[in-house]
């Protein structure tokens, strides 16, 4: 078993005459670096990996919930093996783990002005998965009932579980061992149901109501796995009145469904910098399919002091299958946010105010059904009721101060308000009940 930081090149300078790619072929069946580091985060616990030498990777395995043994390949001979006989000798050609991994993904972008940068390296070999596809939820989706109620919009709402986006990869972003970045989406939904609905003949973006937006990439076969799922339930820290971080804020919670079998995977926790400042392994009991949560508060492995200066925190899950699995599947989901206001921190201007906004103000219909009926004593609101109903008189004296009661004027019939001198914009006459007050 290997001890605190041993690292692979140690491993192999110690057993002499053989390297460490021998070794991980032998134990893992790759010497790639990204798939090296990975069974070394996930299986013995490196917290520190290094990204160009995994052979320097120093392995930590109280870290590792389920430490295996580092095996020394050796030659086989057997000199009692008998002449004139029929042997069998039984192989089997091993093949490393699918798997996909986000190296990066935007933490707030602005809808229709900007793309959701994202990157995403895949692991494993083409024979075992050659789909990638990009999967993005909103939080709190839901769908949207109208009804014209008196001449007003009413709404009802109703949770509903299904992405904004769904859509396969170009081919070419599915070669084996690929590092790929995304450029091309700029927030557009294309989704079937719900709020965001696309409508025929234009084009919608998401908005600031979803956030924060689970993006999920994931790695299959053809035929397999299509409805294999990873979401991540919002996670914000939040600190108390003395700025000490409240920890069940620190929860981070998970929902696997579409796939059951996934045998390990790891958490990644990483600052305002995008710097990954913590790692947690994951095993079969946590990438299960259902629904599972970790308290990083709690971890008696974690170091981490979670400052209100290093906001904001985000968390990236993967799980995958294992090297035995031909049908393999990764998946990788991470958040994203479309901000009320542009941040600071994602200005392309020497002066913040000349950045894009991505709040943007509607004024709903009053009454967006055109053959709806109107309430008894209603009208709609247009220059000829306005001509209609005031005089050029009232027109001309509608400006001199006046004093006023609460109700509607007994000349012209729109609303007024309490305060002396002055009068509302008019929507509609007030009901036949309503209290008179002096003529304009």
């Amino acid at each position: 078993m290997p001890s605190v930081g041993r690292t692979l090149l140690q491993i192999a300078q110690t057993a002499g005459g053989i390297t460490w790619q021998e070794i991980a072929l032998y134990n893992w069946a790759t010497d790639n670096l990204h798939e090296v580091n990975r069974v070394l985060v996930e299986q013995y616990g490196c917290s520190a990996p290094d990204a160009a030498n995994p052979e320097l990777s120093p392995m930590d395995p109280p870290k590792a919930p389920e430490l295996l043994p580092i095996f020394i390949p050796k030659p086989w001979k057997e000199d009692a093996i008998a002449a004139s006989a029929t042997h069998t000798i039984v192989i089997k050609k091993r093949l490393p783990a699918t798997a996909i991994g986000i190296t990066r993904l935007d933490k707030w972008f602005i809808p229709e002005t900007e793309t959701c940068d994202t990157d995403y390296q895949l692991e494993g070999l083409q024979r075992r998965a050659s789909v990638v596809e990009m999967v993005v939820w909103a939080s709190n989706y839901c769908e949207v009932t109208t009804k014209v109620d008196e001449g007003l919009q009413r709404y009802s709402f109703k949770a509903l579980d299904h992405p904004v986006l769904d859509k396969r990869r170009p081919n070419n972003e599915a070669n084996e061992r690929l590092a790929v970045q995304v450029r091309d989406w700029h927030g557009e939904s294309e989704a079937k149901q719900g709020a965001m609905k696309k409508r025929v003949g234009k084009t919608r973006y998401i908005n600031v109501a979803g956030s924060p937006y689970t993006v999920m990439m994931r790695y299959r076969k053809p035929a397999k796995d299509k409805e294999a799922e990873l979401r991540i339930e919002p996670f914000w820290p939040r600190f108390d009145s003395t700025n000490t971080v409240i920890p069940k804020s620190q929860v981070v919670e998970w929902r696997i469904k579409g796939c059951s079998r996934f045998k390990m995977g790891q958490i990644l926790f990483y600052d305002k910098t995008d710097a990954i400042v913590y790692r947690k392994p994951l095993v079969a009991a946590d990438v299960s399919e259902g629904k599972h949560k970790y308290n990083w508060a709690t971890d008696p492995n974690n170091t981490v002091v979670v400052t209100q200066a290093n906001m904001p925190y985000r968390v990236q899950i993967q799980v995958h299958t294992d090297m035995d699995d031909d049908d393999g599947v990764g998946l990788a989901a991470m958040h994203t946010e479309v901000r009320m206001f542009a941040h600071q921190d994602d200005g392309t201007h020497a002066d913040p105010k000349d950045d894009a906004q991505s709040l943007k103000l509607a004024v709903a219909a009053v009454q967006p059904d055109a053959l709806a009926t109107l309430t008894v004593g209603s009208f709609k609101w247009t220059s000829a009721n306005w001509r209609k109903q005031v005089s050029t008189r009232d027109r001309q004296t509608r400006t001199k101060p006046a004093s006023f009661s609460n109700g509607r004027c007994a000349t012209c019939s729109f609303l007024i308000r309490r305060r002396a001198g002055h009068r509302t914009n008019a929507s509609r006459p007030m009901d036949s009940a309503a209290p008179t007050a002096k003529p304009c």
